[in-house]
């Protein structure tokens, strides 16, 4: 199967440090799932100088968790999206 990868694809806000190189995993994809997880959570627009005032904004334990795994600075450290399928799956909203 072949990948192709764009260098700096999409918005900034929602890229990955690693979106600027041709180092992309399937991770970059992760930390934009992070971003956006939390544009939901707080209805602000994410912004890279304020990212960590921004996530603590979010009230629900379990997606401000998502959020903080999704969007560590080293690929590795973030979960697989199928990881992240499984979290929410068990996830009560009402509870």
């Amino acid at each position: 199967m072949q990948q192709t990868m764009t260098v700096a694809p999409g918005a900034m806000i929602y890229s990955a440090p690693e979106a600027l190189t041709s180092n992309q995993t399937v991770k970059v994809d992760v930390y934009s799932f992070g971003a956006l997880l939390y544009e939901m959570c707080i209805r602000q627009l994410p912004d890279p100088q304020r990212r960590n005032e921004q996530v603590v904004l979010v009230t629900n334990s379990v997606f401000r968790g998502l959020v903080r795994q999704c969007m560590q600075r080293e690929p590795g450290a973030r979960p697989t999206m199928q990881e992240i399928i499984d979290e929410l799956k068990e996830f009560d909203p009402i509870s």
